[in-house]
């Protein structure tokens, strides 16, 4: 995809799709590349991973809570890319 659009590929089902700037500017969520739900849906599986497993130690829980507070404490503006043709 050119013109600072995306590809994206849904890793288990290979599907594939393209988007334009637009769309992608829409979509993803902050800098993580990624949509909003895509990121809960991340975010759901790797604490349920951790709570029906057992192995996560306090260290990487904290670590983890860290990132996810990180990730959403932060706000971007619309990114407009310096090569981008307006």
């Amino acid at each position: 995809m050119g013109e600072l659009g995306a590809a994206g590929v849904k890793i288990l089902s290979g599907a594939e799709r393209d988007l334009t700037k637009e769309e992608w500017d829409k979509e993803r969520y902050g800098m993580i590349c990624t949509s909003q739900d895509n990121y809960k849906e991340w975010r759901a599986n790797l604490e349920k991973l951790c709570k029906e497993s057992k192995l996560c130690t306090y260290e990487v829980k904290t670590q983890m809570e860290d990132v996810f507070h990180n990730v959403e404490s932060v706000s971007f503006p619309p990114v407009v890319h310096p090569i981008a043709k307006p």
